[in-house]
């Protein structure tokens, strides 16, 4: 794929055209980047990020401490794979 959309608009029909449906898929816009309690959909515009249920409310999206921990303990990690017994 040579040019990759701009809009929230373009990836919204991207994800339609490949991407398989759910019920979920609620908010006509592509996240693309957080910071703290906000965060910003491909057309640049700020949202307050109101998903309580998501750890990104205690945290916070991109904290350098954690964004720094997490990579150290994955750059020792090859794989990551969670099963059931």
């Amino acid at each position: 794929m040579e040019n990759l959309p701009t809009t929230n608009a373009g990836w919204l029909e991207l994800g339609n055209n490949y991407l398989l449906r759910h019920p979920m898929r609620t908010a006509p816009l592509v996240p693309e980047r957080g910071e703290g309690i906000y965060m910003w959909d491909v057309e640049g515009k700020r949202y307050i990020d109101f998903q309580s249920g998501q750890l990104c409310v205690t945290l916070g999206h991109s904290h350098p401490d954690y964004v720094k921990a997490l990579c150290a303990r994955l750059s020792r990690r090859r794989k990551c794979c969670w099963q059931k017994k």
